[in-house]
Parts: C-alpha cells; sequence; structure tokens
C-alpha cells in the first residue's frame, strides 16, 4: 500500500533510483519476500544501480568520492535510508515491501467465538516431524534481519531457526546446550546446526565460537554434534559474485582473517533471498529420512482432519454438550 504523508519531488537522480527500488520490491514481493534496507541495499550494489557519480575510496578514515572507487560504501547506504524515507513519506513506495525484523509488537491472539479458534486448531496444529529422525537439525543466522528468509526456509521442513544477533548470548548458548544434549541423551538423536553468517573476521569466529560453546555445554562433539556452516562460504561468494566491503581494522580477529582470506569481507545480506531459501531447503533436505519423515507427515494430515471434522459440525458440537447438561 502506498500513502502519501509527506509530500516529495525527487530530482530526477533520486527519481531513477526510486523506480529501481520500486522495481526490486515488487519483483521480490511477487515471490514472497520483503526486504529488509540492508538486503535492498546489497541488490542496489550487485545490479550497478547507484549511479556512477556516487562512487568512494575508503582512505582508512574516511570514505572520499573517486570516480574509480566502488559504489559499495557507507555513503550509498545512507543515500538509501534517506532515499527510502523519503519515498515511502512521499507515496512513492509501497509500505509493505520493506520490514524491520528485529522490531515487531508483541500481541496475544483473539477470536470471535469457540469455532474459529478450533478452525485456527486444525490449521495450526502440527506434530514434531523429527521426532523419529536420526537426526535432530536446527537453522542458525547471524543476524534477525534475515529472519523472515530463514524461518520460510526453516519452517517448510519443520525445522527451528534461531537468530543468533552476533555472538550468542550466554544464556541462550547454555539453554540451546541443554536442548541439544537432551535429543542427543535422552532421544537418541545426533545432531546438526546449519549455520549462517557473515564473510567477515567475526562472522568467521562465531562458527568457531558455537562449535566450542556447545561442545562446552552439552559435553558431547562431532559426529554426534556438529556444526555447519553453509554460508556464506568463499565458493559461495565467487559464484554469485557478491559485493565486499573492506575489513574492519578495529576488529581484533582481523589480522589472522586477512592472513587467510584477504581484505575484502563480504555480508550475508547480500545474497539474493530466493537463492537463500534453496540452499536452506537443500540442506534440510540432505539430512531427513524422507520415510520416516512421510510417515509423520501422514499422521499429522489424518489428525488434522479430524479437528476439520470438528470444525465443520461445531454447532452439533455445542448441541451435543448441551444436552449432556440438561
Amino acid at each position: 500500500m502506498r500513502r502519501t504523508y509527506e509530500p516529495w519531488r525527487p530530482n530526477p537522480e533520486a527519481q531513477d533510483m526510486v523506480d529501481h527500488i520500486s522495481e526490486i520490491c515488487a519483483d521480490y514481493a511477487r515471490q514472497g519476500y520483503s526486504l529488509t534496507l540492508r538486503g535492498l541495499y546489497y541488490q542496489l550494489v550487485g545490479r550497478g544501480l547507484f549511479p556512477d557519480s556516487r562512487r568512494f575510496t575508503w582512505t582508512g578514515t574516511r570514505w572520499t568520492p573517486d570516480p574509480e572507487g566502488t559504489k559499495n560504501a557507507l555513503p550509498n547506504y545512507r543515500w538509501l535510508i534517506w532515499l527510502a524515507t523519503k519515498a515511502r513519506l512521499g507515496g512513492h513506495l509501497d509500505w509493505d515491501h520493506l520490514v524491520d525484523n528485529e522490531r515487531n509488537l508483541a500481541a496475544l491472539g483473539h477470536w470471535d467465538n469457540p469455532a474459529d479458534i478450533i478452525h485456527s486448531a486444525a490449521a495450526g496444529y502440527r506434530i514434531d516431524m523429527w521426532e523419529n529422525q536420526p537426526r535432530r537439525v536446527e537453522v542458525w543466522v547471524e543476524k534477525a534481519a534475515l529472519g523472515n528468509v530463514v524461518s520460510r526456509a526453516a519452517q517448510a521442513w519443520d525445522v527451528g531457526w534461531m537468530a543468533c544477533k552476533g555472538y550468542v548470548s550466554l544464556s541462550e548458548m547454555y539453554g540451546a546446550g541443554h536442548r541439544l544434549a537432551g535429543y542427543i541423551r535422552s532421544g537418541g538423536q545426533d545432531v546438526t546446526i546449519l549455520y549462517l553468517g557473515d564473510h567477515d573476521p567475526s562472522g568467521i569466529d562465531m562458527t568457531r565460537d558455537i562449535t566450542d560453546r556447545l561442545a562446552m555445554f552439552t559435553r558431547v562433539g562431532p559426529p554426534r554434534l556438529e556444526v555447519r556452516r553453509i554460508a556464506l562460504n568463499l565458493d559461495q561468494i565467487q559464484q554469485m559474485d557478491l559485493p565486499s566491503d573492506p575489513a574492519k581494522l578495529g576488529d581484533s580477529r582481523t589480522n589472522s582473517y586477512i592472513q587467510e582470506f584477504g581484505e575484502d569481507c563480504w555480508e550475508l545480506d547480500a545474497m539474493d533471498p530466493p537463492a537463500m531459501d534453496r540452499l536452506i531447503r537443500n540442506a534440510i533436505a540432505e539430512l531427513v529420512d524422507q520415510d520416516l519423515y512421510d510417515d509423520r507427515q501422514a499422521r499429522q494430515d489424518a489428525e488434522r482432519e479430524t479437528l476439520d471434522q470438528v470444525n465443520n459440525h461445531w454447532d452439533q458440537v455445542v448441541d451435543y454438550l448441551n444436552n449432556l447438561e440438561d
């Protein structure tokens, strides 16, 4: 939906960018995705859509205009934030096409009558599809902003997912260790964490940190418990030709990162959302016992049908219960 709150008449350069933004957002909306500003920014960079006049070079202390520089620069990201703000307030962009996945209202659900909740229960009824699997799978992602992509792919397989928001807190890691140890010791299952993070000094180190601290809290290691980094990896970066950023010199892990990978870094946000979706779904598919999964699916479908029957005959159910009271 577009609605004007503050009229805005962009100059030709800004209008051209707004047209690109609108086209990209509409394309992803048709596929069922909403973009974050960071994700939109990398789509614009990857397609070379920022004006050639907006090239910059990092001097080590600041970004300076440079005709031979890069378009993947902080001044362009800040310009995009300004453009998106003015365009949405001015009625030039659809409000639903850009999302903030880290700030959302939490509220209780409501129903108009008891029949509605039975209908909701039937639609939302699920059994644990992984209870009888030899291996449990979870998907962890470094950034909460990518939750809408990760959740869609993971939940399609009834797999739990978590936004780590950087390094996982001690409390959350302890809770995860307790949960995963239960799968291993009580359920007799192996566990795989599919991890997605930035390819930068901290993002690479987070894979190690998760592996080490889960081993500490579960007292279990490979092959019973593994952390499998499925993105970002160098082969994906090269295949997708993702735009790079300079390494952050203030990061204590930068020197070792540069020695192994060079001075370029890449953000997970730069990956195309449908490509990330496919990557996660395929990684899960490689770990599932499909026959066991299908058996659980058949049971779930049958039990949902029972709830549907209750919903479809709700008036008769109410009459029956009233007759019991008489």
